[in-house]
């Protein structure tokens, strides 16, 4: 499986486009340009959560869906990424320049769902685990510190819960706060 030599300078660079590309967009007025610049957007934002849960990469033991251990600094760059890319969509709509208000919200809480979505349930589920007096191993056999192994099942059931109702919470909670501030800038 071929995959990144440099997984980070990828992620950087998408990174990097997300934050351009959405405020070109507000601006061209061409179809045809305005399809391909979603398209590349698309393709951009793909590529990042492809990179970060593991598909562009080798793994020996196959990808790692963006869980690690210890943490995964990538974590923080996708939910960037997620916001960068709505930001000029939630201004539209604060500032009453979107034309169709409700459904680039929905579009909103969906970029931030699909993009931010993995990594927030990866923070939460490792952090809620580890506050809850979880860890890891005891490793032994064949693949010793390449498996993860919980050693407390029923905190990582329950860290598991918090991480889904966080990762469906964050897109909820930005749309009701774009409402409200929407709501103050009516007066």
């Amino acid at each position: 499986m071929a995959g990144f030599e440099h997984p980070d300078a990828v992620l950087w660079g998408t990174l990097a486009v997300c934050a351009v590309l959405p405020w070109i967009l507000r601006k061209v007025t061409v179809k045809a340009v305005r399809w391909a610049l979603v398209g590349l957007l698309a393709a951009d934002l793909l590529l990042m959560l492809a990179t970060y849960l593991g598909f562009t990469t080798y793994h020996y033991m196959g990808p790692q869906l963006g869980f690690s251990q210890s943490g995964n600094p990538q974590s923080w760059l996708l939910v960037a990424a997620a916001v960068l890319v709505v930001l000029p969509m939630a201004v539209d709509v604060v500032l009453k320049k979107a034309l169709k208000p409700w459904r680039t919200l929905v579009l909103v809480a969906a970029v931030l769902l699909v993009v931010a979505g993995p990594a927030v349930f990866n923070i939460v589920s490792l952090e809620a685990y580890l506050a809850g007096g979880g860890g890891f191993g005891p490793y032994e056999g064949d693949y010793a510190g390449e498996v993860t192994v919980w050693n407390d099942p029923a905190a990582w059931a329950s860290s598991i819960r918090a991480a889904a109702a966080s990762t469906l919470a964050f897109p909820a909670v930005v749309v009701g706060g774009l409402l409200v501030l929407r709501r103050r800038f009516a007066a």
